[in-house]
């Protein structure tokens, strides 16, 4: 007991260590600097934090209702891409140290316990410090989970859990007379994945299906009466949890109806294309040009699938070698084999393009007609067709399966049973060597996972100085909050304009979500009209009074959209306020002016 104890120490510390290097320096600068670009979800995660604590500790009201989003429709957070539970878990941290320190804070913590999880559960399985370090790291800092560090901070936070609900299943096994705990235990920390984003219940419940096919099965089979009391509490501990926030919703869910459902086609781009899963990952600064000119992203972070050459051969090296393919082994091989097909998606496809195979016209024809009548989404063109992907028939006859998009998220799947497996395969290779050189060989390996794995010099730091805006002290300073709105739509409703309301305190008629509230898609159809009339019709009837414009680097906007913009009758350039954040330039504030009978007062 004390040297598991000690191996334990050694573990979290190990895990710290490599988690406060690859996030380096963001330990040094918790409140001042984020891992991400200007316009990553990094910063929408913060607004989240700021939101949750401004609503319960200065506000006092309920935090899952905004109503100054998506104004004046307000936007309900119970289906917000950040379910409710952690921000409201992490407000007390919010209002201790802040949004962005609390944020930075949770993103270290996610890995530690993420790689911690994984440690336990294949140390359990091999009794071998140097298999479970391997394991940790090998899950932990999967490159796919490495793209959340950059501001994914729900899938970071509902995939930490993945490896403890195995781990529960284990001990649920091998402890008979603690089974109901354990049982507790899986299940509660499938509702925490569940909690962390709404895509767990899919990427979880895949997860705790196989685990139940290789692990609790068969013991059921034994004694049936003795699981039903643990199946019960792990099923009530469950519904405790994430009950409620499935339900509050699901709620909302049908109340948007079918505006929360992806086109196939949005769904089908996010395929990961075959060659992804052997094309080194494109975060390692000495694979960058390689994965990037050679192999060039096609489809953003879904192209960074693989599941890690040096794990990858540890795997190999355990099932070739076992002599027995017992429970861990089926688990593992399941999980890395789900994991990958799932993430191949609706419709195959190789360098970003989908496969497709000729037909004759007969054929083509005959299966269109077959698709229409049955109301199913068309895979056809012309005389070809795509080839079908292992997700198709969920897309088609699953509805909530249709809110699914990234299929790399699969991959989260796939890399828990990788590092199963290869944690096992290091066991193997360090249990036939004693004294000093089992530390170098097991070291050795480790290094390795960490220098495929590794970001540094990390190539995307923000730091809030960066994302200070003057026009935001100018809207703050008005001595009323206003209501306004910020164009091009398609650069301003990201994460980072969520963040901007931190500073400037007004409502805003844009927002970034991928579920819209009921009626914002209509609505959108009319903003997205600017600078027509019907657009400052209804800009005006809703209250906005500023419109900030940006300008881009290598556009003509001073040239040709600045000049039309001034000639409209209905709008006043205020300022101009110079604006490098990322790709942005220039801001320039207009005022919508009210028409005759009415005040345009506005103060320079």
């Amino acid at each position: 007991m004390r040297r598991v104890k000690d191996e334990r120490v050694i573990a979290l510390s190990i895990f710290s260590l490599i988690t406060l290097f690859l996030t380096f320096p963001v330990l040094l600068h918790l409140s001042s600097l984020v891992n991400g670009r200007p316009f990553e979800d990094a910063f929408e995660s913060i607004w989240y934090l700021y939101w949750y604590k401004h609503a319960l500790f200065d506000l006092h009201v309920s935090p899952l209702f905004q109503p100054d989003i998506f104004y004046p429709l307000g936007w309900d957070l119970r289906l917000a891409i950040f379910p409710p539970l952690y921000p409201f878990l992490l407000s007390p941290l919010t209002l201790l140290v802040g949004p962005v320190a609390a944020y930075n804070l949770t993103m270290i913590g996610s890995c530690i316990a993420a790689a911690y999880g994984m440690f336990l559960l294949v140390r359990s399985m091999s009794g071998n410090l140097w298999g479970g370090l391997l394991a940790g790291v090998a899950f932990a800092f999967y490159p796919q989970r490495e793209v959340y560090l950059g501001g994914h901070l729900n899938f970071l936070l509902g995939s930490m859990w993945l490896p403890w609900m195995l781990y529960g299943m284990v001990r649920t096994v091998r402890s008979a007379e603690r089974r109901t705990q354990w049982a507790a235990f899986t299940l509660i920390s499938y509702a925490l994945a569940v909690c962390g984003a709404w895509q767990f219940v899919f990427i979880g419940g895949v997860v705790l299906l196989i685990g139940i096919l290789g692990y609790w099965l068969s013991a059921m089979r034994y004694d049936p009466k003795g699981w039903s009391r643990p199946l019960v509490i792990g099923l009530l501990a469950w519904g405790l949890i994430a009950g409620p926030l499935l339900w509050g919703a699901l709620s909302v869910r049908n109340q948007i109806g079918e505006a929360a459902e992806f086109t196939f086609e949005e769904v089908d781009n996010t395929s990961v294309s075959i060659e992804r899963l052997v094309v080194p990952s494109a975060l390692n600064p000495l694979a960058w040009d390689l994965a990037r000119r050679t192999f060039p992203l096609v489809n953003g972070q879904d192209g960074v699938a693989v599941l890690g050459y040096i794990p990858v051969l540890l795997s190999l090296l355990q099932l070739l070698k076992s002599r027995r393919f017992d429970a861990d082994h089926q688990v593992g091989l399941m999980l890395i084999v789900t994991g990958v097909l799932l993430m191949l998606g609706t419709t195959l496809h190789f360098w970003g393009k989908p496969i497709l195979l000729s037909l004759s016209p007969t054929t083509a024809d005959r299966l269109r007609d077959i698709a229409q009548k049955a109301g199913l989404p068309q895979i056809t063109s012309g005389q070809a067709v795509r080839i079908p992907g292992p997700v198709l028939f969920a897309y088609w006859l699953i509805p909530p399966f249709r809110s699914f998009r990234h299929f790399g998220r699969w991959g989260l799947v796939g890399s828990v049973g990788i590092g199963m497996l290869a944690g096992l395969g290091l066991t193997r290779m360090t249990d036939g060597v004693k004294g000093g050189l089992r530390t170098v060989v097991g070291g050795a390996a480790l290094l390795l996972v960490v220098v495929e794995f590794n970001t540094q010099p990390l190539l995307a730091l923000t730091s809030t100085a960066q994302m200070h805006r003057t026009v935001d002290d100018w809207l703050a300073a008005r001595p009323e909050p206003g209501v306004i709105i910020e164009y091009p739509l398609g650069y301003t409703m990201h994460g980072q304009s969520l963040y901007y309301v931190l500073a400037h305190h007004q409502k805003i008629v844009h927002g970034y979500s991928q579920v819209f509230p009921a009626g914002y898609p209509e609505m959108l159809t009319v903003l997205n009209q600017w600078p027509e009339p019907a657009t400052l019709n209804l800009l005006e009837r809703i209250g906005v009074k500023y419109i900030l414009v940006h300008s881009f680097e290598g556009d003509d906007f001073e040239d040709k959209q600045l000049p039309a913009l001034v000639s409209v009758p209905r709008l006043r350039l205020i300022a101009r306020f110079p604006t490098p954040i990322g790709r942005v330039k220039d801001i320039y504030l207009f005022e919508l002016k009210v028409p005759s009978g009415g005040s345009t007062g506005a103060s320079q």
